[in-house]
């Protein structure tokens, strides 16, 4: 039951991380070069901890919006019995996939200061 009804779910979320990750994360560091405040960034003591709250507010985001799709199996679950080890291991994919997109986003949005660039970079690698 639980493979025919939440694989549909688990395969088109890659296609929707491909094109949302990209415009998440395409700010990231873009505007700070564009601003002219990545100096700043650059010139404190806790460098890897900015980089860090950067990825991490990215990644807390995407948390919570697949923290929504668990109502999708919840309401399966209140009419039929489900297999719980099988969508477990979708959603801990759907974490590591989006976290993969979200390191890639910030490495392209470091490299320029242009937020469309930056998304189309994203894109591309990913």
């Amino acid at each position: 039951m639980t493979d025919g009804v939440l694989r549909p779910l688990f395969s088109n979320f890659s296609v929707i991380l491909l094109l949302l990750m990209p415009l998440i994360t395409m700010r990231l560091f873009a505007e700070e070069r564009r601003s002219g405040t990545i100096e700043l960034l650059l010139t404190i003591r806790a460098r890897r901890a900015v980089l860090l709250a950067k990825f991490l507010a990215a990644f807390a985001l995407y948390v919570l919006m697949i923290a929504l799709t668990l109502l999708y199996p919840a309401i399966i679950w209140y009419f039929a019995p489900l297999e719980w080890g099988p969508i477990l291991t979708g959603y801990a994919g759907l974490l590591l996939m989006g976290a993969t997109f979200i390191a890639v986003g910030v490495f392209a949005s470091s490299l320029t200061e242009n937020q469309i660039v930056a998304a189309l970079v994203s894109f591309l690698i990913s």
